[in-house]
């Protein structure tokens, strides 16, 4: 009797841990770059329900930029991983692959089941364990296969790393061992070990561009989808995705990280060139800005985190923009990069037309991030000064402005 109660307990225990895992707390972010944090209740195209500190919370879907519910790891690096690029420019990461009668079966953690016809797809990059995605993708680029008029099959020559050839003809089948390709008017039957990469030609017009979604599912292994429409299912354990290449599908709370929203009232500032560019050092040589990266190179980094968009400047920098009266306001984050912390001492100055929008923003390694929302209603141009700090050097002033949008 008591080893049955201690099981039934035990199970108790398993369902329940699997319950707060399903309902984990979630990050929400808005336009203006206010945190909410809470459990999602309801999400459907319109709006989104959150339980924050016990109470009911609505969002109207166009004022939320993302739902953060895990971290995400990066699809490309994993070395071995498949990876599939869709038309939609969809990052898949593909586990037991295969292609019959013109559909890829496959297994993608987040989703429940995975079908994908084959004029979906771009490319399949299938790296050894010494290889991951990204360096077969730049090998492909290197050999310009983009745009290929037909089936590309991209294999290794003597199984000697760097010695690489590609291959036209027309994909048939692939199983777990092998790729049937036709080449030479012959079906050749090619191990999977010495195949890199599978580059298809466009059968179906290619989607790319975000502006035509409304936005992106990352999963926690990095893969992404692009979606029209995304609900909560009734259950609470099932996001169901109205996917441009996959048509309806559903994916799994659990394994999805976070659920990126587009807004037609956002301009990303990293999407936007500059109207002038003006950059010196104390010595005259200095850093040119990045977009998406850091002033050293690497990955924009504040407190911790990665940030796939922004600005890396560097002391002395200032850009301006033409807004031409189209925007209300300009929201960021600013502060030192983490790679040079507690280094770097830096003022940055946010104008509009000419004019100081708010008093200059110093910023140190040794400082917080700080979360910028202006009003920059009716002006034409906006101007970013990095200027040297109070050691009126250049010294790791290297400023990473993050999360930089211009709202309507």
């Amino acid at each position: 009797m008591i080893r049955t109660i201690a099981r039934f307990l035990g199970v108790l225990l398993v369902v329940s841990a699997l319950a707060v895992a399903v309902v984990a707390a979630a990050r929400l972010e808005t336009i203006d770059a206010e945190i909410h944090t809470g459990r999602i209740v309801s999400l459907t195209d319109e709006r989104i329900a959150m339980q924050v500190d016990g109470q009911a919370r609505t969002f109207p879907r166009n004022e939320v930029v993302e739902v953060v519910l895990a971290r995400a790891k990066d699809v490309m690096s994993k070395n071995g991983q498949v990876v599939l690029v869709t038309t939609a420019g969809d990052l898949l990461a593909a586990d037991d692959l295969r292609l019959d009668a013109g559909r890829l079966s496959c297994s993608v953690g987040m989703l429940t089941q995975t079908s994908v016809p084959i004029e979906a797809i771009r490319f399949i990059y299938m790296p050894t364990v010494c290889l991951n995605a990204r360096n077969v993708r730049s090998k492909c680029d290197e050999m310009k296969l983009t745009g290929a008029a037909a089936d590309r099959l991209v294999v290794v020559k003597d199984d000697k790393i760097g010695a690489w050839l590609n291959v036209e003809g027309v994909l048939k089948a692939i199983d777990e061992k092998n790729v049937i390709f036709r080449w030479d008017d012959k079906d050749v039957k090619v191990a999977r070990r010495i195949v890199r990469a599978i580059c298809l030609p466009a059968l179906q017009p290619d989607r790319a561009d975000v502006a035509d979604f409304a936005g992106e599912l990352v999963g926690k292994d990095g893969s992404t989808l692009a979606f029209d429409s995304v609900h909560l299912g009734t259950d609470e354990t099932q996001f169901v995705v109205d996917s441009p290449c996959l048509g309806v599908v559903r994916a799994r709370r659990d394994r999805v990280a976070a659920i990126r929203f587009r807004s037609d009232r956002i301009m990303n500032l990293a999407d936007l060139t500059p109207a002038e560019a003006k950059q010196r050092g104390v010595f005259d040589a200095g850093f040119p800005y990045r977009i998406n990266r850091a002033a050293g190179g690497g990955p924009l980094r504040l407190g911790g985190k990665v940030y796939r968009t922004g600005l890396g400047l560097h002391s002395f920098c200032e850009l301006t923009y033409e807004l031409k009266g189209r925007y209300s306001r300009f929201v960021a984050v600013v502060g030192i990069d983490d790679a040079v912390r507690p280094l770097g001492n830096a003022t940055v100055t946010l104008l509009a037309d000419g004019k100081a929008l708010a008093e200059p923003i110093r910023v140190t390694g040794k400082s917080d991030a700080t979360t910028v929302r202006l009003n920059v209603a009716g002006a034409k141009l906006l101007t970013i000064r990095v200027d040297f700090g109070a050691d009126s050097l250049d010294v790791a002033d290297h400023v990473n402005i993050v999360k930089a949008r211009l709202i309507k």
